[in-house]
């Protein structure tokens, strides 16, 4: 699982980069909502793969099982498809239909943090 969230956290944090770029270069300066769908989905992509890092990271280093980071890095991996990706294939001009995805990714964040919370109060103590 620690190396699922390494590749997660990079392959998220390269398209992050690339779509940046690309919508700076290429979406309409005047179209402002696309514009706030790009920086949110950037904005939230960017936290959570520094979370799915830490993760990674903790998990590599552990010597416990991985039950707790490996539960919360399913939900921030599954809100980054959802919630970020989401966003950003608004931005880039896909239906608004889409949109439905937005809120669910969102519950899958807000998920994977209540897991992190759980796993601080009732994880096993070394």
């Amino acid at each position: 699982m620690a190396s699922f969230n390494l590749l997660i956290a990079g392959l998220t944090g390269l398209v992050s980069i690339g779509l940046g770029a690309i919508g700076a270069h290429m979406l309409d300066p005047a179209d402002t909502q696309a514009l706030r769908w790009l920086d949110t989905g950037l904005n939230y992509a960017g936290w959570h793969v520094a979370a799915l890092v830490a993760l990674g990271l903790y998990m590599r280093s552990a010597r416990m099982p991985e039950g707790w980071a490996s539960m919360a890095s399913v939900a921030f991996s599954a809100g980054l498809v959802l919630f970020s990706g989401s966003l950003y294939a608004m931005a880039f001009g896909a239906p608004s239909a889409i949109s439905i995805l937005t809120p669910i990714g969102g519950v899958a964040f807000m998920l994977g943090w209540l897991i992190v919370i759980l796993w601080a109060l009732l994880g096993r103590r070394s």
